[in-house]
């Protein structure tokens, strides 16, 4: 099988992955992968039926195209929508139609509109009568009842999703939990809380869980101890509106609740003000009693271990996006698919390894250098693809010098391997980042097993059953495709595996300890 049919079918294996995923989860909301990939997957078959792309390159083009950014713009509407930034919200959501035709943007357009309009313009009726089909009309939709504060209201309407639609769609939690809250119902909230801490897709919204809870129980010790974490998204308007209602659950306190209550009331933040006034109307004071063993119990396993809960504590990408543009400017300059005499009166000719050529002459640097260079468009797409996905994975749990170690080191080592097992006697060129991006892949498995070995979270086991999955897929073609170099790969898998599990520290060791005695 030549390497074009492997790439093709590769295309076609992924482009019906998310429908896959779509029938095990059976959500009922629009997914934009799923009618992509589905079309994409028809022009694909129509594109190798007539031998329209022999190189894949449209192919590789497509793909990018209509399924990885529309996931991107549904991300940004979705943001945008949290936001209160609505006008960016539309425009984002124009971006996604034309990425997806058949993305049903009447539905989601209307339900932000309500929402820009103001919550008052929207009567108890149309709160009642949302339907959302995708996931950002979803957003909005919970947005509305999150402002409206009729907590009654946003029940019924919650009765028309199934209990397991609410169980795993974590903005249908986070709206039935503070419902529940609201209404008094705290032991009930307590054993929802408790049966949905397992679920996946819970993982991040689990400290919220615990905030409503200790909020609304009065419980300022928890509280207190949470907002001392780095909590993302947790702004710090959020804080004072959750510790003053902390405080107005407390008979001791309750006047000094209420005064902050009344001040947020002012907020500019719709969403605060609106809050700040609908508990003052509450009268409930819980006993605290009742639920605080349960509380301590719950919060036990956020405290015992924040990364499952919080993530990494840095989000930024300077190493992912350095070696991307290193990689796109050599590709730019080498222009491989444009000129006929590559790699040779090029630029590129100076940075390729030739073996055996550049190790009689101890060009060493050309180890490192032909780790940035690549033969064709297909060839520099998917390193990339590689690079952002998994670099954007791994960068956060490592600082710049560790992360470039692993990546350049991966590369080094890659070529070193290569060339130690170059066959006498025969030419070769050697060149491309796989190897450096399959050190991130590596370095990613790294990550999980720390992470599992602390903890109980399903969501990482089965991370690695697919990344094992992925790793064997990605060797039957590398040892059937005689270009693509598999000891290269498996070089840098391994680097990234071995250097990575030595680099690695939990990254909340220390605050563990010190949250070790509220946990207790």
């Amino acid at each position: 099988m030549t390497s074009q049919d492997n790439h093709f079918w590769l295309l076609i294996a992924l482009c019906f992955t998310p429908l896959v995923i779509q029938f095990f989860r059976k959500t009922s909301f629009f997914n934009s992968s799923i009618s992509n990939g589905i079309i994409l997957a028809v022009i694909l078959s129509l594109l190798k039926w007539f031998d329209a792309d022999p190189s894949g390159t449209v192919s590789t083009i497509l793909f990018v195209f209509f399924l990885i950014l529309p996931l991107y713009a549904q991300k940004k509407v979705i943001e945008n929508i949290l936001n209160d930034k609505y006008r960016e919200a539309i425009r984002a959501l124009v971006w996604l139609k034309c990425l997806c035709p058949a993305f049903p943007m009447i539905n989601s357009h209307s339900y932000i509109v309500k929402l820009s309009e103001g919550i008052e313009s929207i009567s108890d009726e149309e709160a009642l009568s949302l339907k959302p089909a995708t996931y950002p009309a979803l957003i909005a939709a919970v947005q509305i009842h999150f402002l409206k504060n009729d907590w009654e209201l946003s029940a019924k309407w919650l009765s028309q999703f199934s209990d397991k639609n609410i169980e795993k769609i974590p903005w249908l939690t986070l709206l039935y939990l503070r419902i529940l809250c609201e209404t008094g119902k705290l032991q009930e909230a307590i054993h929802f809380t408790e049966k949905i801490k397992e679920k996946q897709n819970q993982n991040f919204y689990y400290v919220f869980h615990i905030i409503y809870l200790a909020a609304y129980s009065g419980n300022k010790k928890v509280l207190d101890k949470i907002f001392s974490l780095p909590v993302k998204d947790l702004k710090d308007e959020n804080k004072a509106f959750w510790s003053a209602l902390c405080l107005y659950k407390n008979e001791g306190t309750r006047q000094e609740g209420a005064e902050l209550l009344e001040k947020l009331k002012k907020s500019e933040n719709k969403r605060i003000s609106k809050s700040s006034e609908a508990a003052l109307k509450n009268d409930i004071i819980p006993n605290k009693e009742d639920c605080e063993t349960s509380l301590n119990h719950l919060s036990f396993r956020l405290f015992d271990n924040l990364e499952d809960h919080l993530g990494p504590l840095k989000n930024t990408y300077t190493c992912t996006h350095f070696f991307l543009i290193i990689n796109l400017i050599l590709y730019l300059f080498t222009r491989p698919d444009l000129n006929p005499n590559f790699p040779y009166n090029n630029i590129s000719e100076s940075l390729i390894l030739f073996l055996p050529e550049s190790v009689e002459t101890q060009q060493w640097w050309r180890l490192l250098t032909t780790t940035f260079l690549h033969g064709s468009l297909i060839h520099f797409l998917s390193n990339m693809f590689m690079l952002i996905i998994f670099g954007y994975m791994v960068e956060p749990y490592f600082n710049s010098l560790k992360l470039s170690f692993i990546y350049l080191g991966a590369g080094i080592a890659g070529m070193v391997i290569v060339t130690m097992n170059h066959s006498p006697g025969t030419l070769s060129i050697t060149l491309g980042a796989s190897g450096s991006t399959m050190s991130l892949m590596g370095a990613y498995i790294a990550v999980l097993l720390k992470q599992n070995s602390r903890s109980s979270v399903k969501l990482r086991r089965q991370q690695l059953a697919f990344l094992f999955i992925l790793i064997l897929f990605q060797s039957r073609i590398d040892l059937i495709s005689p270009q693509i170099s598999f000891t290269a790969h498996i070089s840098g898998l391994v680097f990234g595996l071995i250097s990575a599990y030595i680099f690695y520290k939990p990254l909340y060791t220390d605050l563990e300890k010190k949250c070790e005695q509220v946990s207790d």
